[in-house]
C-alpha cells in the first residue's frame, strides 16, 4: 500500500509538468506577434536619436570625454570662452561650457523626429526637464520648449552638430 500513494504522487507531478509545459508553449505563441512588433528598426532615424541620447546624456551625467565621441559640430564657440584650456582638451572645453559659460546640459525629457533633408542630415525636436526634473526647460528668452539638434554623417559615423541650448 505504501507503493501506491507514492507512484500517484509521481504521476500526478509528471502530468502537472505536462500541463505546465503546455501551457508555458501556448502563452509564448500568444506572446511572440506582440514582443516581435516592439523590436525597433536599426535605420539612421533611429540611430540618430541614439546619438543625441548618448550626446546630451553623457553632458548630463558629466562625463565629457563620452560626449566628444558623440559630436561633430564646431568647438569654436567653446574655446574662445575658454583661451586657458588647451584647444585639443574637448572635455575640458565640454566641462567649462556645462558648467561655467552657461550651457544648459540638462536631462532630456522627450526626443522627437523631424525632418531628413538628405540622406547625410536628420533633425530632431528635443525637450528637456529642469534640474527639478518635474517641469519642463523653456528657454527664457524665447519661451521655446523645444529645441532643434541636427545629427549629421562625417565620414560614415552620425554624430551629433548643434551644441546644447545656451542662456546668458
Amino acid at each position: 500500500m505504501k507503493k501506491y500513494p507514492r507512484a500517484l504522487f509521481a504521476i500526478v507531478a509528471f502530468l502537472s509538468l505536462i500541463i505546465a509545459f503546455g501551457l508555458g508553449m501556448l502563452a509564448e505563441k500568444r506572446l511572440r506577434p506582440a514582443v516581435v512588433n516592439y523590436v525597433v528598426e536599426p535605420n539612421d532615424q533611429n540611430l540618430g536619436k541614439g546619438v543625441i541620447i548618448d550626446f546630451l546624456g553623457s553632458l548630463h551625467d558629466k562625463d565629457y570625454s563620452k560626449a566628444v565621441t558623440a559630436f561633430g559640430g564646431d568647438y569654436t564657440i567653446l574655446r574662445n570662452w575658454n583661451p586657458d584650456i588647451a584647444p585639443t582638451d574637448l572635455a575640458d572645453l565640454w566641462k567649462n561650457g556645462c558648467e561655467l559659460n552657461g550651457l544648459e546640459c540638462l536631462e532630456i525629457r522627450n526626443l522627437a523626429f523631424a525632418s531628413q533633408p538628405d540622406s547625410d542630415t536628420i533633425n530632431y525636436n528635443v525637450w528637456f526637464s529642469n534640474a527639478d526634473k518635474i517641469t519642463e526647460f523653456k528657454d527664457p528668452q524665447s519661451g521655446a520648449s523645444f529645441f532643434k539638434f541636427t545629427v549629421k554623417r562625417i565620414d560614415g559615423k552620425l554624430l551629433v552638430i548643434t551644441p546644447p541650448v545656451y542662456v546668458q
